[in-house]
């Protein structure tokens, strides 16, 4: 003869377990699929209703764009990689760090100039008005998520 006390144990262990399935199926549910990287930025042709022409050159500037930051993506990981090697020396070169610092700083510069004139030349073939207007609400938008999401301190 089994127990309540064994009952209630076996009733909650099956609660848990179903609620645990339902969680699982909707977190999954609302998962949408990666995109490839040759899909990168295809978004942004959908949302603003390119033509063909438009869209070919927008595959050319956006194929364009991310050849040219490659290398200097390249280069603040190696600056980082570098820096933070620093770190197993008992006594760390100051100036050293601060160039690898430095250097990373310019890279970043250089990649905010590259995207801000990719964006300028984007603009240039969007069509004047109501593409435009969408383009510039749409950058908007790219510039707020790029800092990353604000993220609260965990306890």
């Amino acid at each position: 003869m089994k127990t309540p006390i064994n009952k209630v144990l076996i009733f909650f262990t099956i609660a848990l377990l179903i609620t645990n399935v339902v969680l699982v199926f909707f977190l999954w549910k609302d998962k949408k699929p990666h995109s490839n990287s040759k899909e990168r930025g295809s978004w942004m042709a959908n949302e603003l209703k390119f033509d063909d022409k438009q869209k070919e050159a927008h595959k050319k500037m956006k194929e364009a764009h991310f050849a040219t930051l490659k290398p200097v993506f390249d280069s603040i990981t190696s600056y980082r990689s570098n820096l933070y090697g620093l770190l197993k020396d008992s006594v760390i070169n100051d100036s050293l760090a601060n160039y690898y610092i430095k250097s990373i700083g310019e890279k970043n510069s250089l990649i905010s100039q590259y995207t801000f004139e990719h964006f300028k030349r984007l603009r240039a073939i969007c069509n004047p008005g109501e593409q435009q207007n969408k383009f510039d609400s749409v950058v908007q938008k790219i510039v707020k998520n790029m800092g990353g999401k604000e993220q609260k301190p965990k306890p």
